[in-house]
């Protein structure tokens, strides 16, 4: 009766499953990953945007304060600065215009509230020695206006404001010379920091974006999950099937060498060569010849002189041609003794 192939599959299912397991592993942690990157250049995305924003601010801070100002004509929209004190403030143009002086600050928070972003990003000019109370720091400004004090460079922060995701960030003021001209009676003097220009990046769109990058992150390790899985089963099915295949065969070559050594017929096994590669231990018995006597040996080594060579030749002729021979022959013990034998 031959085994199950049931019974010695356990171990071969083990295998594929922990194979199965590792490969899920390394999917989820290939998506995982990926997953994090796209969240991280969201992030990454919102700031150098925010940081551009940011340096494009200072920057024309910097091309005001450098100029001293710059006069437009004065209406409801441009009234003069109350927190300016200069003796120039007011001029008039030879055609009789009214103008006012507006100097860096006031120029650069008119310029972000009245050009805000089309993506609904937000810009803020803001210290905590005010001039203008329109300019008061929120809880985030003020404590990035505090950490610059310590010597920090920069804040960052993700956020809500009017229960939108932004992303804020905030870097200092550091006074020029030109800004001592509005500043100076605050106690300010030159390299010190007065405030900071802050941005607020609405995340609302970059996220939509990343949740359709992630979207197809999670579809295309998905995939290739899917992938890998099948092909692990359709390798287990053809191990399973390999396998069990292999064990039937070990299961006749058993059967196949109990019959060979328990027989109580004489067997020997020979090469195409004829040369003698094994015998049972009912040959042995037979002939008196032991296994290791006859290793390498012909059949001849049992030749008697009841037949002639044309015997022989047709025995041989016969095995060659069918692949077997039957027929009685008189062989020749170890002792010499002469014995009949019904060859197959």
């Amino acid at each position: 009766m031959t085994a199950s192939p049931e019974s010695f599959q356990p171990r071969l299912k083990r295998q594929y499953l922990l194979l199965a397991v590792i490969w899920s592993a390394l999917v989820m942690g290939s998506a995982g990953w990926n997953i994090h990157q796209q969240k991280q250049q969201t992030l990454e995305t919102a700031t150098t945007t925010a940081r551009a924003n940011n340096r494009k601010d200072i920057s024309f801070r910097k091309w005001a304060t450098m100029h001293g100002g710059v006069y437009v004509p004065r209406t409801a929209h441009t009234p003069p600065s109350p927190y300016l004190d200069a003796p120039d403030q007011s001029a008039t143009t030879a055609g009789g215009k009214a103008l006012t002086l507006m100097d860096p600050a006031y120029m650069l928070r008119q310029m972000q509230e009245s050009f805000p972003d089309d993506y609904g990003n937000r810009s803020h000019i803001t210290s905590l020695k005010l001039l203008n109370p329109k300019n008061a720091p929120d809880a985030f400004e003020t404590a990035a206006l505090h950490a610059f004090e310590r010597g920090e460079k920069e804040r960052l922060e993700v956020g809500t404001l009017d229960g939108q995701p932004y992303l804020r960030l905030m870097q200092p003021f550091v006074l020029e010379p030109g800004c001592l001209q509005c500043h100076a009676h605050q106690g300010y003097k030159a390299g010190d920091i007065n405030g900071g220009v802050s941005t607020a990046i609405l995340l609302t769109p970059l996220l939509a974006l990343e949740r359709r990058h992630v979207a197809t992150q999670a579809l295309s390790h998905g995939a290739i999950w899917l992938a890998g899985i099948m092909a692990l089963a359709f390798s287990y099915r053809r191990q399973r099937r390999d396998d069990a295949a292999h064990k039937a065969n070990e299961e006749q070559l058993r059967l196949a060498a109990s019959v060979f050594d328990n027989s109580s017929e004489g067997i020997a096994i020979t090469a195409a060569d004829q040369r003698i590669l094994r015998v049972n231990r009912a040959f042995s018995e037979i002939t008196g010849y032991t296994e290791a006597e006859v290793l390498g040996q012909t059949p001849a080594i049992l030749k008697s002189d009841r037949h002639d060579p044309e015997f022989y030749a047709a025995m041989w002729a016969g095995i060659n041609a069918t692949g077997g021979w039957r027929g009685e022959i008189w062989n020749r013990h170890k002792d010499g003794s002469i014995y009949p034998a019904l060859l197959s």
